[in-house]
């Protein structure tokens, strides 16, 4: 089973990784960064969410086969999407995604062990949802009936989500994600 241990090994991995790929791209490397792997992501937030909303129902998807998506709350029965984001660049969604409610995880101060987690209180078919700009033509809701995966950055994103959001976690990884418990 994934545990925190994992969780908190796979995290420090990727960021000592991170941090070498910094070093090489200063060395004028042409490498493209990878995203963070969504073990990791996925987990964070269950492990966020958990702490901060004081429940124990949230279970990771991947090991349960019987759930779809990312996170369930076997307690309110609901399917959670986690999008997450290291930089400014396009957070994508599946046209087919079906989720009760999404959840952000910034991790573009990850280095520092900084992190913010957002939850959105918006489903996957929600007139709100439907109704975000994606580019200056299409809305998400076109981008998902011509079957294409909407993309905008959070800059863009957030300014049409705010008042659906609420910011859960905004601190060190380290101080949220303790063995202890």
């Amino acid at each position: 089973m994934y545990n925190l241990q994992i969780l908190l090994e796979r995290f420090t991995s990727y960021k000592n990784n991170y941090i070498y790929e910094t070093k090489l791209l200063t060395l004028g490397l042409k490498i493209r960064r990878q995203n963070p792997p969504e073990d990791i992501t996925e987990n964070l937030a269950k492990h966020i969410i958990s702490k901060c909303e004081y429940t124990n129902s949230i279970v990771w998807c991947k090991e349960f086969k019987q759930y779809s998506g990312d996170l369930y709350n076997t307690e309110t029965k609901e399917q959670m999407e986690i999008k997450s984001f290291t930089s400014n660049g396009p957070i994508q969604f599946s046209p087919t995604s079906k989720f009760d409610c999404l959840y952000f995880l910034d991790l573009k101060n990850f280095v520092n062990d900084q992190i913010i987690l957002y939850k959105v209180y918006m489903h996957s078919e929600s007139e709100e949802l439907y109704n975000i700009k994606v580019n200056k033509s299409e809305t998400f809701l076109d981008q998902k009936n011509k079957g294409r995966r909407p993309r905008l950055s959070w800059k863009l994103l957030y300014p049409q989500i705010s008042e659906y959001c609420e910011e859960i976690y905004n601190g060190n990884i380290f101080d949220i994600l303790t063995i202890d418990d």
